[in-house]
């Protein structure tokens, strides 16, 4: 799951709207900025899934991640 920080101790989930909804066992996250663009990119080490790398594509991409 993913929730969007909407202010103080406010959170919505936001997994359905960021396009990272892939049904896997999630065991570690890890957030950089893999492609050097000031954006925090979002890698996820799964179980049983391959692990995954979403590149964030900031609030005018497509689905941002």
């Amino acid at each position: 799951m993913l929730y969007l920080n909407d202010g103080p101790g406010y959170f919505q989930k936001a997994t359905d709207l960021s396009g990272i909804g892939a049904a896997s066992n999630s065991v570690a996250i890890a957030t950089a900025d893999f492609n050097n663009d000031a954006s925090s990119d979002l890698y996820v080490v799964n179980a049983n899934l391959p692990d995954q790398l979403y590149l964030n594509n900031g609030p005018n991409g497509a689905g941002c991640w």
